[in-house]
């Protein structure tokens, strides 16, 4: 029978299987998300580990949709850069004044300070404050510093500090507080520089909420030369939602991850159990084929590696070497071929004596050639629900090994994203968006391969058929 005809009555029965169309279903949204990854979640995935790279995405923020759930509105990203500058003199130095404005009209807190300053100067050294004004009029000092040259050419320097959690931002907020007779400890917001931004009337009574209107935050230098100049001054106000899966606690863009988490895991899934079905294949129906002492001693080396604990194994290996993803599916491909080595040998047990395999050795056929051409192709059927059930498997033990720190670490996995939601409290803090969509990605992916790798058997199985 022709290969193309195969094909054909194979589709013709499987289509008739629900289950199997739903897991194929399944399968297409999730090949389409592998292929489009690059267009739908834009990042280089190597990246996923370098904590710089997200520097500037806020912290442990939720779904925006979440919050419109909630009946909230979110905070958005607000990226301050529209700077005006003011050149003065003072006792005979030059110094320099740049505004940053923003209307604050938000009913929260922002979840993320962070400035970077660009400061030109020429002379010996300069000196800078950086401080909030607020809606009523009065002054936050939130940070101040000195630039120095060891001559009198060009200077420079690059202030950028997040200020969220800055040890020097809180002693100055603290000590704004304490000239007001108000006391921090007693407050307790999420971050010390959300202080600055606060109702100080209902701060009194220890009520933590936003004062609305215009505030400008402010750089002023002077420099002990004869000219000074900000070329840059940006403040990054955070969110308090971010994207459509929100953010871990480095800022990662948990979306990004999930996406990119897709086709590394069809990679680990299909080309492990590709690798592992066709070793176990060719292992065992040559090893059937053969028979005596030759079938005894390659299938006790099957029964061997069967009773050893693949796991904890591979903990060991992940442990000696360094976890990559090659290595990895290497890992997986090695303990992954036995079970269809035992069903291919079994089946060309059978196969070496019906009659197209005596006429093919009357006609003086090779040993290779009846296996690779006239045993192998009758068997190839019976394991393509290995195939696609060998697929989960490798899923779920590379989720496994990457959950206890042991994967490739410079890639976003969905174990590694379970990892690092395990490490970072996740749970505990109520960070839902964090462990529960990769979870639930490893779940459906599997579902999907043990959905069609089912309704395959029951095709190729007769004893599995409806009756």
């Amino acid at each position: 029978m022709k290969l193309s005809t195969r094909i054909r009555d194979f589709w013709n029965e499987f289509k008739h299987r629900k289950i199997g169309m739903l897991g194929l279903g399944i399968l297409v949204i999730i090949v389409s998300i592998s292929v489009l990854a690059p267009v739908i979640a834009p990042m280089d995935p190597t990246r996923w580990s370098d904590v710089n790279y997200w520097t500037n995405n806020p912290k442990g923020v939720p779904p925006t949709w979440a919050y419109y759930i909630q009946g909230k509105v979110p905070i958005p990203q607000l990226y301050l850069e529209n700077y005006k500058t003011k050149l003065t003199k003072i006792s005979g130095y030059p110094m320099i004044q740049a505004f940053l404005p923003i209307n604050y009209t938000y009913t929260e807190f922002p979840t993320m300070v962070k400035w970077r300053i660009n400061l030109t100067f020429v002379g010996a050294g300069a000196f800078y404050e950086i401080y909030l004004m607020r809606p009523d009029k009065k002054k936050v000092t939130l940070y101040t510093g000195t630039a120095t040259t060891s001559n009198a050419s060009q200077g420079w320097t690059i202030i950028e500090i997040d200020a969220t959690r800055h040890p020097d931002v809180e002693r100055r907020i603290n000590e704004w507080l304490s000239s007001m007779g108000l006391d921090i400890n007693r407050i307790q917001p999420a971050a010390p520089i959300q202080i600055a931004f606060a109702d100080l009337k209902l701060l009194k009574k220890n009520k933590l909420v936003p004062l609305k209107g215009e505030y400008v935050f402010t750089v002023r230098a002077i420099a002990q030369g004869k000219n000074i100049n900000v070329t840059q001054f940006r403040v990054i106000l955070g969110a308090t939602a971010y994207g459509l899966l929100g953010t871990d606690k480095s800022g990662r863009d948990l979306f990004k991850g999930l996406v990119w988490g897709t086709p590394i895991a069809l990679l680990i899934g299909v080309l492990t159990s590709v690798l592992g079905v066709a070793i176990g294949l060719l292992y065992g129906v040559t090893s059937g084929y053969i028979g005596g002492w030759s079938d005894e001693a390659m299938m006790r080396v099957v029964d061997i590696l069967m009773s050893l604990p693949k796991l904890p194994i591979l903990i060991v290996l992940a442990i000696a070497y360094r976890p990559t993803i090659w290595l990895i599916i290497l890992f997986l491909t090695i303990f992954g071929w036995m079970g269809i080595a035992r069903v291919s040998r079994s089946i060309a047990l059978q196969l070496k004596e019906s009659a197209f395999v005596e006429a093919a050795r009357a006609i003086g056929a090779s040993r290779k050639r009846i296996i690779l051409v006239h045993i192998i192709p009758n068997i190839v059927p019976y394991t393509v629900a290995a195939l696609a059930l060998g697929i989960p498997d490798a899923i779920l033990t590379e989720a496994a090994l990457s959950f206890l720190g042991l994967g490739d670490p410079s890639l976003p996995t969905w174990g590694a994203i379970l990892n690092q939601a395990q490490t970072g409290g996740a749970l505990g803090s109520g960070m839902w968006w964090w462990f529960i969509p990769p979870g639930l990605a490893i779940a459906v992916v599997s579902m999907a391969f043990v959905f069609i790798g089912y309704a395959v058997d029951e095709i190729v199985n007769p004893r599995l058929r409806r009756r």
